[in-house]
């Protein structure tokens, strides 16, 4: 397992690059700690979850590495796909940076419904404890311990069951489709996302509101939107 803060960590030098890549953040008062928050609300999720079985980012964190690399591309594409420039010279600064949000929240959680999607994660071993509540060994669990996304994050079950260490049994191919993630990018822009970053952006232009809620219908559609094309 890894938790919100090593895999946060362990991406440091990405997450500067992705913060210095938005402008006028000061429009957006203790901006760096909420786009902190995201991302750590993201990692508890993810956790040490491969972005795949067999094909790309397969390794331990591959999902978070890989939600991570294509918001950072995401958001360096947003600039030729920026649809602010008709805005009012009084409000293009603020719509700029509302649709840089936007693009890289949408890449970030373009794949946010792998969690549920990819595979049934149980743990593998748990934690026994003594009455003390000290640490004594760990042991296979006699009854399957089986973390459910809905329900709670994954760094939140770890947690609660005392988990040492898990494994995911796949679903076989074509039992939960890549579409199914377009039932979860919406439930987890408005969970992960702090309320600040999403007041900002619901009140920029109607037409970046537009792109949004059209994606989150939609995540990896077909639809040539500048957001779509973007992530």
């Amino acid at each position: 397992h890894f938790g919100p803060d090593e895999l946060v960590m362990a991406h440091r030098p990405m997450i500067e690059q992705i913060m210095g890549c938005f402008s006028a953040d000061q429009l957006i008062p203790g901006f760096h700690g909420f786009m902190l928050d995201a991302l750590s609300g993201f990692a508890a999720y993810t956790s040490a979850l491969p972005g795949s079985r067999h094909n790309h980012h397969w390794q331990a964190g591959g999902l978070f590495a890989h939600s991570l690399d294509v918001g950072h591309k995401a958001l360096v594409a947003s600039a030729s796909f920026n649809v602010t420039h008709g805005s009012h010279s009084m409000d293009r600064e603020a719509n700029t940076l509302a649709w840089q949000l936007v693009v890289f929240l949408c890449g970030l959680l373009h794949d946010v419904g792998k969690v549920h999607s990819m595979g049934r994660v149980f743990a593998r071993t748990v934690v026994l404890r003594d009455e003390a509540g000290r640490e004594r060994h760990d042991y296979r669990p006699t009854q399957p311990v089986v973390w459910r996304p809905s329900v709670c994050s994954l760094h939140e079950w770890v947690s609660r069951f005392d988990v040492d260490s898990f494994a995911i049994e796949f679903y076989p191919p074509g039992k939960h489709k890549t579409q199914h993630h377009a039932l979860w990018v919406d439930r987890y822009f408005h969970q992960l996302v702090p309320q600040p970053l999403r007041a900002f952006i619901y009140d920029s232009d109607p037409q970046i509101v537009r792109l949004l809620d059209e994606f989150m219908q939609e995540p990896l559609g077909a639809a040539q939107s500048a957001l779509n094309k973007a992530v």
